[in-house]
């Protein structure tokens, strides 16, 4: 073989790798621009998801029954002939009597009986 057919040969090879690297390389970003792609199409799908919810949100808000409703419990106000009635917040008969007991029990035994019965000399 000749030094010139040697020169095209390894030319030809060096060329070759040239080529099939760039090629990887284009094949790898092309690769990971799909897997990006894919990533940011299911963000688009979740934040589509979360603005319907958000539009039902906002249709339940505007509606009329909504606004009645929130003026009705956090303003206070009424129809008109209707009659406004403040009932003190948590205080249920039962839940009353039994905070009650509970209360007196406690009370009924002296500060040292308390730290007695803490550390179990009781």
């Amino acid at each position: 073989m000749s030094i010139r057919t040697h020169s095209l040969v390894v030319l030809a090879l060096l060329l070759g790798t040239f080529f099939i690297i760039t090629f990887s390389r284009d094949l790898l970003d092309l690769m990971s621009s799909r897997e990006r792609i894919a990533k940011e199409q299911a963000e688009v799908a979740q934040l589509e998801e979360e603005q319907q919810e958000l539009a039902s949100q906002l249709d339940q808000v505007m509606s009329d029954e909504f606004v009645e409703k929130e003026a009705r419990e956090k303003l206070l106000l009424s129809k008109p002939g209707e009659t406004v009635v403040i009932l003190p917040p948590n205080e249920r008969a039962g839940e009353q009597e039994s905070s009650q007991n509970n209360q007196d029990g406690e009370e009924k035994l002296a500060n040292w009986e308390k730290w007695a019965q803490l550390f179990g000399f009781f």
